[in-house]
């Protein structure tokens, strides 16, 4: 799942994004559990 994660956040590139932004991302979009256990991988 990190490497999914990683992918997703290479492709962002205006601006770029971190792991962190897209877990950021999905916490707002109100997936706080599903980012919560990408944090614990």
């Amino acid at each position: 799942m990190y490497a999914a994660v990683r992918r997703i956040a290479d492709r962002w590139k205006n601006p770029p994004g971190t792991v962190e932004d897209v877990l950021g991302s999905l916490e707002r979009d109100g997936m706080v559990a599903a980012a919560a256990a990408l944090r614990a991988l």
